[in-house]
């Protein structure tokens, strides 16, 4: 299961991780240069509105969509290090990413790596497994209640020009 299960309370920030601090380098394991698996993420402090989540993650310039995740639930705490590709049938789905796959794309040396968390005012997308990051963003315009960031970078930290 990839949901974080069992954690004894909500995270003050609306997205963080135990592997990296926002802002920072995110170690290796998580790139391309290491084991190339996504990195445990924590979710909370949402709004007492929110009825379902989306996950993108965004890199590089123009921003790319790198992992989708939709149709997470409010109650979620957040996700275990390495999400296995594919779906969560009624967990979440994954979407095709900007390079039309499912799963996790790891960043390589030098990039910001952007993940953004969406509380939304409706539990589903209505999308089926496997929705393009382009459907799953306009299916959620007009319902999105807060985003929240974390921001790494892989290498040695940001890079000096972006």
């Amino acid at each position: 299961m990839a949901l974080a299960t069992g954690m004894a309370s909500a995270h003050p920030a609306g997205l963080t991780s135990p592997a990296f601090v926002n802002g920072k380098t995110i170690p290796s394991h998580y790139t391309c240069l290491g084991a190339a698996v996504s990195p445990p993420l924590r979710f909370g402090h949402l709004p007492a509105a929110t009825q379902g989540l989306v996950l993108i993650a965004w890199a590089g310039k123009p921003p790319q969509a790198q992992w989708v995740l939709y149709d997470l639930p409010p109650e979620a705490p957040g996700l275990w290090e390495n999400v296995p590709l594919g779906v969560e049938p009624g967990l979440f789905f994954q979407g095709r990413n900007g390079l039309d796959r499912l799963g996790y794309s790891p960043p390589c040396a030098g990039l910001r790596y952007t993940f953004v968390l969406y509380a939304l005012d409706v539990p589903g997308m209505g999308l089926t497994p496997g929705a393009s990051y382009r459907e799953v963003f306009q299916k959620m315009q007009g319902h999105v209640l807060q985003k929240f960031e974390l921001v790494g970078y892989s290498g040695e930290g940001p890079p000096t020009v972006y």
